[in-house]
């Protein structure tokens, strides 16, 4: 092979392409490599995972771990979601199957870095919450706008009142 020629390996010009794709944040450009490539190896999701976290890139984010990206498999990256209080990657993560949780256990056994820890896990789970119930509450806002907007017709003809008629039977 001459060491001038540009590698045709299929394997080498996507790293190649997805290095790119990362780099200049082209979102339009990483799914259509995703979407090609069909089932891509783990270690180089992960390795594009970290270097769009790296970036703070979310948009690629949310396209690697749609693509099956790990999440669980990034320990410090999750350890540092917490350490920031990143919320926006919190929620994302957890929406991917990240367990925060575990890495309670794997965290250093300083007892004040356990207690933080477990301080910034718990204030991004009342968020998480919070943002659970405030998307319950716009669906109820919603739905009720949906109802006070609609007329006030009777859905069946009204039934003749039993009351009235009952003079006019003894009438007879």
């Amino acid at each position: 092979m001459f060491p001038f020629r540009k590698s045709t390996d299929k394997r080498s010009v996507f790293k190649a392409d997805l290095k790119k794709a990362i780099r200049e944040g082209d979102t339009a450009g990483l799914t259509l490599l995703l979407e090609g490539m069909g089932d891509l190896p783990k270690p180089l999701l992960l390795q594009a995972l970290n270097n769009t976290l790296a970036n703070r890139q979310i948009g690629l984010v949310t396209l690697l771990l749609k693509h099956g990206a790990n999440p669980n498999a990034l320990d410090t990256t999750l350890r540092d979601i917490v350490y920031q209080r990143d919320f926006q990657l919190f929620k994302l993560f957890i929406d991917h199957g990240a367990d925060f949780e575990a890495q309670t256990a794997k965290a250093p056994r300083d007892n004040n870095y356990s207690r933080w820890y477990q301080a910034n896990l718990q204030a991004l789970n009342k968020e998480l919450e919070c943002e659970h119930l405030r998307e319950e509450i716009e669906a109820l806002k919603k739905e009720l706008t949906e109802i006070k907007a609609k007329p006030n017709t009777p859905e069946s003809p009204p039934k003749s009142d039993p009351v009235k008629e009952i003079p006019l039977k003894l009438a007879r």
